[in-house]
């Protein structure tokens, strides 16, 4: 685990982006339906001062040649490496 956390600081050191997120979001009456509670005044009186913290966005993407959600094109270059 020292070596993913070390990779990810120097990836995110070296080209990561921070992420904030964007004032607004969504009324706490559609937050409240998602969640079960049965009144938005429930949703408000537990998260009404949390806040979301600034994420950062690394360009990093974790595939695998046999995964099934891969398009196409990508696998097909994947194979087209795979035989060079």
């Amino acid at each position: 685990m020292p070596q993913l956390r070390h990779s990810f600081v120097t990836w995110a050191s070296e080209c990561g982006q921070e992420v904030r997120p964007k004032s607004g979001g969504l009324p706490l009456a559609a937050v409240a339906a998602v969640v079960g509670h049965h009144s938005a005044n429930t949703t408000k009186r537990f998260y009404e001062n949390v806040k979301v913290p600034p994420m950062i966005k690394s360009p990093i993407k974790l595939e695998h040649p046999e995964d099934s959600t891969l398009l196409p094109a990508r696998r097909a270059a994947l194979k087209l490496a795979e035989s060079a």
